[in-house]
């Protein structure tokens, strides 16, 4: 590209997916924790939401129960989460342009 001179660029827009990510101890009970998502390049992407994700957060408040993240983009997800005992849990998914997908990682 230099200055000056037109360029053509194609663009292609595709579904993403609403990530909902819930996490429960070995007994099945829910358990609070704090969540990481990051896309193939290791970018943190748990703080993008929708803009109805954002309403949701005006109505629902933050859960620290479940973390909803998106739309996202098809592609490779590492998805964390962290008790706050300090025990862990982490999972690889991959997302395939479905409206919405549950995810629960379960702490031994």
């Amino acid at each position: 590209m230099h200055e000056g001179v037109a360029s053509e660029v194609e663009l292609a827009a595709v579904p993403g997916t609403m990530l909902s990510v819930s996490v429960e101890d070995k007994d099945g009970k829910s358990l609070r924790a704090t969540f990481s998502v990051r896309d193939e390049r290791g970018r943190e992407v748990g703080a993008l939401f929708s803009q109805s994700g954002a309403e949701g957060l005006m109505t629902e408040g933050i859960s620290s129960r479940v973390k909803k993240v998106g739309p996202l983009p098809p592609g490779e997800y590492r998805v964390s989460a962290s008790a706050y005992d300090g025990r862990s849990a982490n999972r690889t998914i991959q997302l395939h342009g479905q409206d919405e997908r549950g995810l629960n990682l379960r702490i031994e």
